[in-house]
């Protein structure tokens, strides 16, 4: 998870807590399944962990676990935990019933022939929170208002659920909202195309942000917006993959006034501004590259029997001496590597190009790729040599899941290089790092380099001038190597301060 601060759905900020019930196979025969119901809770999770929920302060309990006590002792604590300034987020998919007037959520240990006794009063559970000092309490029930013989799972057992019950209770109710998939007498339908309920999906997408059009100048979403783009939506979408007549309009009941606050998707945003520009710096444009050093008296080309000795110094003569001297150490790697792409039948002669050994250096050439390997004398010690490998324009990031591909250069690159369109100030690029508490800073007194560590990177990013280079500890692989550039990547775009100083 994330290190950032929560963002919570709240006009006062406070902790946001989340319930969620999902009771797809009931322990009773009698009791249909209901599909997807699962799947729904499961991604509501996933929804509002993105949108800054501490996973400690959410519950998601189904199926088996999903009884009646435990939805009733959940419920209730959570009343008594939950303070003003927070906010409680309930979901609920499964069946629903009602009996004179009152409606109920069929946990999985519901009886059918004890269903009053068995299941859960919706009326109880509203009451528990009327007495909570929290403030801020939205329901979501996907479960339906009709019938005793279910088409295609849908979520309804039994009777009608009573409307009129929840327009009584929620009309004086202004700390709380409910939504409800479908409206009194009809099904909350599955999609076999969404693998969700279409109301569930919907509402997904709203806490997502897929749907940007709903939310206010402040980036938030009001029960209102919510509410008209559900209503719409759900049967337009029903009506396009249902071949049948069906309807299903869904239920607002409580605040009706516009201001309350489901959820503020700034951060939902923020991170997907975020990641679309680590995208547009892509593989393309990055470089994967290993430097590996060594002794001249190494090179295969090195022989003592003909009076070589290990140089010096720096000159001509060394500098060009040193290269031609690694001739077979490229001419056999460089071998193997044409074999391995050759072999892999992807590419046809014409598209596989092949520079042999010339001057210390070799390079293979592919669509997808350019591999190539170069040799140098070291400008640290003239009796040194240093061997450079890189992967480069990788324009197919598909062949990144090739396994012949990862195992042909596992163990080559350990680090990946980003070429950047402008220069950074390394000066002011220190001092906003400094404000960053997720940071290790290193740099040398003339700033001409910065070294980061930040936490959720196992590695270091090395800011110079005009690239970034990332040094990974553990990734042995092209595939394991673009991961975690990316997710650090976005780490480090994610942060302001540095959105600032690197000009992105």
């Amino acid at each position: 998870m994330s290190n950032a601060p929560t963002t919570l759905p709240l006009k006062h900020k406070g902790k946001a807590y989340a319930l969620l019930f999902a009771v797809e196979s009931y322990s009773e025969d009698g009791l249909d399944d209901v599909l997807y119901a699962e799947r729904d809770a499961t991604e509501v999770k996933n929804a509002l962990l993105e949108l800054g929920y501490e996973e400690s302060d959410i519950e998601l309990i189904v199926n088996s676990h999903a009884t009646k006590t435990t939805i009733e002792y959940e419920t209730t604590q959570l009343a008594k935990t939950a303070k003003e300034g927070d906010t409680v987020f309930f979901f609920f998919a499964g069946h629903g019933y009602t009996w004179t007037a009152q409606n109920y959520l069929l946990a999985h240990d519901t009886r059918r022939g004890a269903i009053v006794d068995t299941a859960v009063s919706l009326r109880e559970l509203f009451d528990r929170f009327s007495d909570s000092e929290c403030r801020q309490v939205m329901f979501f029930l996907d479960c339906c208002h009709s019938g005793m013989r279910l088409a295609e799972n849908a979520r309804g057992v039994l009777e009608k659920m009573s409307a009129e019950e929840l327009q009584e209770f929620f009309r004086e109710a202004e700390f709380c909202v409910v939504f409800s998939s479908c409206d009194k007498g009809e099904y909350s339908y599955p999609s076999l195309k969404f693998k969700h309920g279409y109301w569930t999906y919907h509402l997904l997408r709203a806490l997502r942000g897929e749907e940007p059009q709903l939310l206010d100048n402040e980036r938030r979403l009001r029960s209102t917006s919510l509410q008209d783009y559900l209503r719409t939506e759900v049967p337009n979408q029903l009506n396009l993959q249902s071949t049948e007549k069906r309807n299903q309009n869904p239920k607002m009941f409580g605040d009706v006034s516009s201001t309350f606050v489901i959820a503020d998707l700034t951060p939902v945003l923020m991170k997907a501004e975020t990641e679309e520009k680590a995208r547009g710096v892509g593989l393309k444009h990055s470089t994967f590259r290993a430097l590996r050093t060594g002794s001249v008296s190494e090179l295969s080309g090195f022989n003592k029997a003909k009076g070589h000795t290990l140089p010096k110094s720096h000159s001509d003569r060394s500098r060009s001496w040193v290269p031609r001297l690694a001739n077979d150490d490229l001419v056999d790697e460089m071998g193997q590597y044409f074999d391995a792409v050759r072999n892999s039948k992807l590419y046809k002669n014409k598209d596989l190009e092949f520079d042999p050994p010339s001057e210390g250096g070799a390079a293979i050439r592919t669509p997808d790729f350019e591999f190539t390997v170069s040799y140098y004398q070291s400008g640290e010690d003239p009796g040194d040599y240093e061997v450079v490998r890189e992967l480069t324009r990788l324009n197919n990031p598909d062949l990144l899941q090739s396994e012949w591909f990862n195992e042909m250069f596992r163990r080559v690159f350990d680090v990946a290089v980003i070429e950047l369109s402008g220069q950074i100030d390394i000066g002011e690029f220190i001092d906003r790092a400094e404000d960053v508490d997720a940071f290790k800073i290193d740099y040398d007194g003339e700033r001409s380099y910065c070294a980061i560590s930040m936490d959720g990177f196992d590695g270091t990013i090395s800011v110079e001038k005009d690239r970034l280079i990332y040094a990974f500890r553990r990734a042995e692989t092209p595939k394991e190597m673009a991961v975690e550039l990316q997710e650090a990547h976005t780490l480090l775009l994610g942060i302001p301060e540095m959105q600032k100083a690197l000009s992105l």
